[in-house]
């Protein structure tokens, strides 16, 4: 019964399999047959065709690229800037420098904690910023990278080891702003928090 039934899928196959091939025979001396004459019918020598289907997308292109880069130009407004600052993202903690002061900012111990104060937000020392200045910030890293995030002041900046990014801070208000290291840098990342004060 066993044989029967194999012998019947068996023979189906090569049926359905016979039968593919010749379709697809078929339609190939077909296509053969009828592109030559059709082919010869379609395509004719046009300079000013071929002139547009060039010079139009490499015009497309230009125009483009020429928006890109008018665009990362303006974005990139260093020369605003009244102050230059650098900020290096180290598992698990941030260091900024500027002309005179070096300042470690490490997560605030726990047990140290004031009633009210918060947690995983506090810092040991904040990065304290003058209102209504600008600030040149340049982010680097020198162990893996962080990403130096305040949803406050709508800014998220990746800190990679071997490169510089750049940003202009600017906050016409005064008070502390709270942010976090939001690339998963190691096991504390969780406990990178940063705190920027506007006086």
């Amino acid at each position: 019964m066993l044989t029967l039934a194999l012998a019947t899928a068996y023979s189906t196959h090569l049926l359905l399999e016979v039968t593919n091939s010749c379709v697809a025979w078929i339609l190939i001396g077909l296509a053969v047959a009828f592109s030559s004459n059709v082919v010869r019918c379609m395509y004719t020598s046009s300079l000013h065709t071929e002139l547009v289907w060039l010079s139009a997308p490499s015009a497309l292109v230009m125009l483009l690229l020429t928006r890109v880069v008018i665009l990362q130009c303006a974005v990139e407004d260093i020369a605003l800037a009244t102050d230059e600052l650098t900020c290096n993202g180290a598992q698990w903690y941030w260091m900024y420098a500027s002309n005179s002061t070096t300042v470690c900012a490490y997560a605030a111990q726990e047990h140290k904690l004031v009633l009210g104060e918060l947690r995983l937000l506090l810092t040991t020392s904040d990065l304290v910023l003058a209102s209504g200045s600008s600030v040149l910030v340049l982010f680097v890293a020198h162990d893996v990278i962080h990403s130096w995030t305040v949803p406050s002041l709508a800014v998220k900046v990746d800190a990679m080891p071997g490169r510089c990014a750049t940003v202009v801070l600017q906050c016409a208000a005064t008070g502390a702003l709270y942010g976090q290291c939001s690339e998963i840098c190691g096991t504390l990342h969780g406990f990178m928090p940063i705190l920027v004060t506007w006086l």
